[in-house]
């Protein structure tokens, strides 16, 4: 009976625990607490669904600079400060080139890698500087600015190249096409618990730029508000 009742409470800890940190308005409280920011607007990811834990925000600092982000989970941002997308920082919008292996793997053992352009996550600007979680890319903008802003431009290819590959388990995918693009800044990362590589070559585009290459791909629900 005395080890159910530990467990029942180590359970109750355990959930309480995670919802205090699940709690966007937690994360508000500690952005806006800062002095360098001026103003913050948070939306859900997904609007209208009531069971979604992802945010968007935009972020005003002071001296007319500006963060914003996407996909940003406060729970798994608590533990793994990472995987939020950085969407804007000035007038700059990150970039990658590269693959990672994909859901749906059709062969087995096995896995399918595809080739292309996406979105920057915020993981990657951390293997270049000091950087451990959202607050630290607030607090130190500016060198957050001048790393992304050494990056190699972008420049849009006439098409867009996603190319699958299938490669064994544990093997480093081969493209014919991946120094299409040229860039000495590469996150490069092999998982040991999944086995697998996740290897993005690092661009930045101005805001206009990348407005014109979501334009000319029909993305236009991907286009960036350049009055800032």
């Amino acid at each position: 009976m005395l080890k159910k009742n530990i467990i029942l409470l180590f359970f109750l800890f355990s959930t309480s625990f995670i919802f205090s940190f699940s709690d966007i308005s937690k994360w508000e409280k500690e952005i806006k607490r800062l002095d360098c920011v001026e103003s913050l607007e948070i939306e859900k990811l997904y609007p209208n669904d009531d069971e979604s834990v992802e945010f968007n925000m935009k972020i005003y600092l002071k001296e007319n600079r500006y963060i914003q982000i996407s996909c940003f989970t406060p729970y798994i941002e608590k533990n793994k400060n990472n995987n939020f997308y950085i969407d804007r920082i000035g007038n700059l919008v990150p970039v990658v080139w590269g693959y990672s292996s994909k859901s749906g793997n059709l062969k087995p053992k096995s896995y399918n890698y595809k080739l292309g352009f996406y979105f920057f996550r915020f993981k990657y600007l951390c293997r270049f500087g000091n950087f451990k979680s959202l607050i630290d890319l607030i607090k130190y903008y500016d060198e957050a600015l001048k790393i992304i802003n050494d990056f190699p431009s972008y420049n849009i290819a006439e098409k867009d190249y996603y190319i699958d590959e299938y490669v064994e388990i544990g093997e480093k995918p081969f493209f014919e096409l991946w120094n299409i693009y040229l860039s000495p800044y590469i996150y490069s990362n092999y998982d040991e618990k999944s086995k697998t590589w996740e290897e993005y070559k690092l661009y930045k585009m101005t805001v206009e730029n990348y407005n014109d290459y979501i334009i000319s791909r029909d993305l236009e629900n991907l286009i960036l508000d350049i009055h800032k």
